[in-house]
């Protein structure tokens, strides 16, 4: 028994807990996974999410996600522009992650953490070689000189063109990882385990490729 729980039980309760969770995890992950565990090169995608799911988490993906701060219309043109070209309405009906652990574990808001994301079954994915951050990176083609959103029916045509130009592919799950670019992963649940640190993140995907 180590130090810190002699001087308080509690600690010693809390790992034997985390055990247990890490356990449970990597088992499940083991037997629901494999077509992303196949895929990714040993290497995992994280989300950014705020408090409310503990440790280890079975969620579904919603069917009908809007976008909260950025524009409904390009949401719309990006989402009809993906699902012309892939098949996948990926704006929408995708769960959003990066292999950048810090940019997930930012845009929890600093309320919850980055997550390691692992798509339960078959799934699908669609990535661009250029972009991180679509939105942010779309600013130019939004809005004119003046900073004025341009109307629908000339920012619909731009930022088509600007899609075209952004190498968007739905294969190479390795390098879209190595690309640290924004992955949308199509499935109907994936797990989410909770990954307090970059280096509690290392220690978990060599348990989990043992």
């Amino acid at each position: 028994m180590k130090l810190d729980e002699i001087v308080d039980p509690a600690v010693k309760k809390y790992k034997e807990e985390q055990a247990v969770i890490l356990a449970d995890a990597i088992e499940k992950i083991k037997a629901d996974c494999q077509p992303f565990l196949n895929e990714c090169g040993g290497k995992f995608l994280y989300r950014g999410m705020k408090k409310g799911i503990k440790y280890f988490a079975r969620r579904q993906v919603r069917m009908d996600r809007k976008p909260e701060s950025s524009s409904k219309f390009v949401h719309n043109v990006m989402d009809e522009w993906l699902h012309k070209k892939f098949g996948i309405k990926a704006r929408s009906t995708t769960v959003f992650t990066t292999a950048d652990f810090q940019q997930s574990a930012g845009y929890s808001g600093g309320y919850g953490g980055a997550y390691a994301i692992f798509p339960i079954g078959d799934f699908k994915f669609v990535w661009s070689e250029k972009l991180y951050d679509p939105f942010m990176q779309m600013q130019d083609v939004m809005f004119d000189k003046e900073d004025e959103r341009y109307p629908d029916d000339i920012l619909g045509p731009k930022v088509e063109a600007f899609l075209e130009k952004s190498k968007y592919r739905d294969d190479n799950l390795p390098a879209a990882i190595a690309s640290g670019n924004e992955v949308m992963i199509e499935c109907k649940e994936y797990y989410a385990f909770w990954v307090e640190t970059k280096q509690r993140g290392n220690a978990f995907a060599k348990k989990l490729l043992a």
